[in-house]
């Protein structure tokens, strides 16, 4: 197989590796040391800027052709990605210009890291306009041999150790991007070292460290731990993280990182030395880091095991009173967290931030939440209902993440659902605990419906739930991923409770005790739940693999003798390719009563699951028809259709205690 760019450019699959490689390791220094032709071609040349605008052109022809759905080499492929990444840093387009062709990351194409890093002993030391970074990594080769590539961005790089040993210039590459060290032990465990500085001051992306309101804070999802220090920056990564914080006392008193507190001195010159130990490994999007000046309010809460965990919100000064309320959400939460899904909190303390222009809603970094403070903070004076309920279910949802996301991650950012949604279920049903599900439900409901479902529609922007494919991974954190996917969790509930209530609980106990500590895939959920539960979910995986939302049609026939048939029909046509889907596996819960409100038959969940499905009941002697009630607490996000008389509506209306069906009618 050859590659072509331009009239004369061509390549063997050997070739272009080797070209590739070396634009991945291309730095200031030696971008203009290149001599072979073919390497100048892509890489350019800082002095020649018609040779670099035709080297983005030859580029934007290789992307096509090297992610083309034949390719089957994923070294060519990620060996392209890191080329097209540091000549995207090195050269960037002018206005005008022909850009570079975004890079996309593909499902089909990803690969565990051939290293880990399982420990990481980290010192911030925060300087007047910079912070000097220690990043000493244990580091574990689990693949082939070959270089070791760290992720890190906006780094000055001062000092690279290999088992205490100082490498000279010629052993690694310090490219905008990565840290690479060219050769690597032979021995499975080894040590490295990175000395470096970074910018937060400057720092304008809101990622990585920056300021905010005179306070230094973090914020590392999807990929941005980088910007921090160096490591193997994907969730497939996990480390036990041990973080030294140094900083003057004066500018920042509260110094805090994830996990539990196990020193804090101070040192000669007068700056204080913190330090944090995680004994749980995490992955590096949720590493986190505050330090700054807050108004602190503390709590406590004593799990059932009885260890008392002490709680704390750190606030702005001056607006310490407004997180009274979220301290004891967060009471609530765990609270919920052990009687609803014996789940106990595992550390000693859980802290929580808030901050006035932080980026996201609310990160759950470990053991260390941040907010944007109008996620958090709320009083009687200035807060309304809605408010307080936000406030409650966003603590919720970051708390929950302490097994949904953290003790078990995801392996690659294409499942984010399987975090990011099956937390957002559980926070949602805490909701309806705490406010009660009359109040919730409808209005989760209407937000899917009014939110998500047009997105479902748009042959521009549907995609299955678990993607296959994104430019920036923050794009995967949607209206599909999260609500539509919460909804996916609450319909795997009603599947597995048909067969007894209870079943969704056992099943996902076994899921977090066989995958505690682990970043898993969807399939490894799946396989996990079927083992919990002894039921097949192959049927269910296709909520997650199609998109767009399945419209169920409904008749009923009935006849005065008493026999009762319900015919339902689903199709889903796909929004991108306008082909019709696989049935999907629909919970649909049906119930038939009468006009006066007499219960014909009780509410049975049925297993719909093929194209057509006809139900008959035997109910006795009819003089008007039936009225079926159906889809109570709404257990799959389908559109259902019906033809219902007026008096029938206020029947339902009526008769039915399930709060969202009452609001439909």
């Amino acid at each position: 197989m050859r590659f072509h760019a331009g009239l004369d450019l061509e390549w063997t699959v050997s070739e272009l590796k080797d070209t590739l490689a070396r634009i991945a390791w291309m730095d200031r220094k030696t971008e203009r040391l290149c001599a072979d032709l073919k390497v100048c071609a892509l890489a350019g040349c800082l002095q020649c800027e018609d040779e670099i605008r035709a080297a983005r052109q030859h580029l934007n022809e290789l992307n096509v052709q090297i992610l083309s759905d034949g390719q089957k080499d994923k070294k060519l492929v990620h060996l392209f990605r890191r080329a097209h990444q540091n000549f995207a840093c090195l050269f960037p387009a002018q206005s005008g210009e022909v850009q570079l062709k975004p890079y996309t990351h593909l499902k089909r194409y990803f690969q565990e890291p051939a290293f880990r890093t399982p420990e990481i002993h980290l010192t911030l030391d925060v300087h007047a306009s910079y912070v000097e970074v220690s990043s000493d990594l244990t580091v574990q080769r689990v693949g082939k041999a070959g270089p070791l590539i760290l992720d890190g961005q906006g780094h000055e790089v001062l000092e690279v150790k290999l088992n205490g040993t100082v490498l000279g210039p010629d052993a690694y590459r310090a490219t905008q991007n990565e840290l690479i060290l060219l050769k690597t032990p032979s021995e499975p465990n080894f040590q490295v070292t990175v000395r470096s500085r970074i910018d937060p001051y400057s720092n304008d992306s809101m990622e990585g460290l920056y300021v905010s309101g005179g306070a230094l804070v973090s914020q590392c999802e999807a990929v941005a731990a980088r910007k921090i220090f160096f490591t193997i920056d994907e969730p497939a990564n996990r480390s036990i993280i041990t973080t030294t914080l140094i900083a003057d006392p004066e500018k920042y008193p509260y110094r805090l990182s994830n996990g539990n507190l196990v020193a804090d001195t101070k040192l000669e010159d007068g700056r204080c030395q913190t330090t944090w130990f995680d004994p749980h490994s995490k992955p590096s999007y949720i590493f986190g880091v505050v330090m700054g000046d807050f108004d602190v309010r503390e709590a406590s809460f004593t799990t059932r095991s009885g260890r008392e965990v002490k709680l704390q919100c750190y606030s702005e000064k001056g607006k310490g009173e407004r997180s009274e309320y979220s301290l004891w959400a967060l009471q609530k939460s765990m609270q919920f967290d052990e009687e609803f899904y014996d789940l106990e909190y595992d550390l000693d303390t859980m802290i929580m931030v808030a901050v006035a222009d932080f980026n996201a809603g609310a990160m759950e970094n470990k053991g260390l939440m941040l907010f944007n403070e109008s996620s958090l903070l709320v009083d009687s004076h200035t807060g309304t209902d809605g408010d307080f309920m936000s406030v409650a279910t966003t603590v919720m949802h970051e708390y929950a993440h302490n097994w949904s996301g953290n003790r078990v991650t995801v392996k690659h950012f294409f499942e984010a659902a399987l975090k990011e949604a099956f937390t957002d279920k559980r926070a949602q049903q805490f909701g309806e605990w705490l406010f009660g599900k009359d109040l919730v439900r409808p209005d989760d409901v209407a937000f899917l419906q009014d939110g998500q479902f047009p997105e479902d529609a748009s042959a521009d922007k549907a995609h299955p739930v678990n993607g296959d494919a994104y430019i920036d991974a923050n794009e995967l954190y949607d209206y599909t991923t999260y609500i539509k996917g919460r909804e996916l969790f609450r319909l795997l509930e009603a599947l597995l409770d048909r067969n007894g209530k209870g079943t969704f609980r056992k099943a996902q106990s076994h899921y977090f005790q066989k995958c505690d500590g682990d970043s898993v895939t969807f399939d490894q959920f799946v396989a996990a739940m079927e083992e919990g539960s002894q039921q097949d979910l192959s049927l269910y995986r296709r909520w997650f693999e199609q998109a767009g939302t399945p419209e169920v049609n409904v008749k009923l026939d009935w006849s005065k003798e008493g026999e009762v048939v319900l015919h339902l029909s689903q199709h889903c046509l796909d929004p991108r390719s306008g082909k019709e889907h696989k049935p999907f596996q629909i919970p649909f819960p049906v119930q038939l009563i009468t006009a006066s409100g007499k219960l014909l038959s009780p509410t049975t969940t049925l297993d719909f699951s093929d194209r057509e499905k006809g139900t008959k009941w035997i109910v006795g002697e009819l003089e008007e028809r039936p009225i079926p009630v159906m889809l109570h607490d709404y257990t799959a996000p389908i559109r259902l259709n019906y033809s219902y008389t007026e008096a029938e509506l206020v029947a339902i209306i009526r008769y039915t205690d399930d709060a969202y069906v009452r609001g439909q009618a």
